[in-house]
């Protein structure tokens, strides 16, 4: 018999405690904060400040986090080196994709040396 495999990914820890990930409640050093993290009469996020609680799947905290586990596990690397890779390639926000050509190619212009041109003696 023949089974498909594939690499298990793990959701992100989260702090119970505080709300915030990379821990666990064990080794918190925040202080408690409710899952809606409520100071006004609507929710907020910990993590990103959004308008929703900190277990929502709509968090753009949450859904980076993910993307930075799964490149953990998959390229076998570092949770740091993960993140900055993750962290680098994420687009700029509010930046449009003619904005963001038009700096990659300024940044990327070249530079005309003085040709090395050998003296010729008879």
């Amino acid at each position: 018999m023949k089974l498909a495999v594939r690499t298990y990914i793990p959701n992100p820890l989260i702090c119970f405690q505080c709300q915030r990930f990379g821990h666990s409640k064990a080794s918190c050093r925040w202080t408690l904060i409710c899952t809606c993290y409520v100071k006004t009469s609507q929710e907020k996020c910990v993590n990103c400040k959004g308008s929703h609680s900190s277990f929502s799947r709509s968090c753009s905290s949450l859904k980076f986090e993910k993307e930075v586990v799964a490149e953990k596990v998959i390229k076998q690397i570092t949770y740091a080196e993960a993140k900055r890779q993750v962290h680098q390639r994420a687009p700029i926000p509010e930046t449009s994709y003619a904005t963001a050509m038009k700096n990659t190619l300024q940044a990327q212009s070249t530079q005309i040396l003085p040709a090395f041109v050998p003296s010729v003696t008879h």
